[in-house]
């Protein structure tokens, strides 16, 4: 009887511990879902593209340099830019995944999957190019729909960002005449330039901006070919005024600042992400812009919330 009573006690034991880990387990997985429907996962996924991106410029710097400070192997540089390029990705799905409207899930997941194809196989240029633009519009269009003056400017600021982006990248894919492709790059960085208006009520950002717009205007006189051969090299930037390009460097850094001042690391990051963009004539680089505007001008919290009007630009009207 005593053996029985053990047997009976091992295995009401056994089945309370089942219970238990089938509990902590869905526990666990409440939490994960909960966190991704947070903000946690894609400030972390914005946060990391916009360091991927950085890393993947500093190689492109130095591999166009001149001289060699630094022996860079041609694999090296094409698994750094294949590597960005899939960052990017996974951070436009975190992103999809952490958002409330079902159309901005769609368009960045569309964008996120697709796009970094074209770094993995130049045969998928095409269809990644089509997955970007598409998935960006219907992102941008579902991301901005609050009746405010800000919602108005954010509005008129990723249509700007988004057409340069799609004439950019339909130039160069075949999808446009490939002679917009100048067209297309200064209506992006006209569309950046213009970021630095969601920063315009703090002075210390301007300042910033206005300081970036004068060092870039100074090093642009004291060395031309320097400055016009990096951009072409490193930014995929041909044609274009080096006044135009320091308007750009001026809004990103005037929304950066106002990014840090406002604890709002995902700010910062989106205007990392579309500076480091450059002219956006491929796939991958048009994803880094998307990603970048995401994080700066699409509204987090659906229209009528308390946070909606505030969520990603404050500044305005401050």
């Amino acid at each position: 009887m005593s053996g029985t009573h053990e047997a009976t006690e091992e295995a009401r034991e056994a089945t309370t511990g089942t219970a238990a880990m089938r509990d902590g387990g869905a526990s666990a997985l409440g939490d994960w879902i909960g966190w991704l429907e947070r903000d946690r996962v894609p400030i972390a996924a914005g946060v990391g593209a916009a360091l991927a991106a950085t890393l993947g410029t500093g190689l492109r710097v130095l591999w166009n340099l001149p001289f060699d400070p630094i022996a860079i192997q041609p694999t090296v540089r094409s698994g750094a830019t294949t590597g960005v390029a899939v960052v990017v990705g996974l951070a436009l799905v975190a992103t999809a995944l952490g958002s409330r409207r079902p159309g901005v899930r769609v368009g960045l997941l569309f964008a996120g999957v697709f796009g970094p194809m074209a770094a993995l196989a130049h045969a998928a240029s095409l269809p990644a190019a089509v997955a970007v633009t598409a998935g960006g519009g219907i992102a941008m269009t579902a991301g901005i729909r609050s009746p405010t003056e800000a919602a108005a400017l954010r509005a008129v600021l990723a249509a700007t960002l988004l057409g340069g982006l799609v004439v950019s990248l339909g130039a160069t894919t075949g999808l446009v005449e490939g002679g917009l492709r100048p067209t297309g790059t200064a209506l992006y960085l006209l569309g950046v330039g213009g970021l630095g208006l969601l920063a315009w009520s703090d002075r210390l950002a301007i300042l910033a901006g206005v300081g970036a717009f004068l060092a870039f205007l100074w090093a642009a006189s004291a060395s031309p070919f320097a400055v016009g051969g990096t951009l072409l090299a490193v930014f995929a930037v041909a044609t274009t005024s080096h006044l135009l390009v320091g308007v750009a460097l001026a809004g990103a850094v005037a929304a950066g600042v106002r990014g840090v001042r406002a604890g709002r690391p995902s700010v910062l990051a989106g205007a990392v992400l579309v500076i480091l963009a450059g002219a956006p004539t491929t796939a991958p680089s048009a994803a880094t812009a998307l990603l970048g505007m995401t994080l700066l001008l699409v509204e987090p919290q659906e229209p009528g919330t308390p946070s909606d009007d505030a969520a990603v630009t404050p500044e305005v009207g401050a």
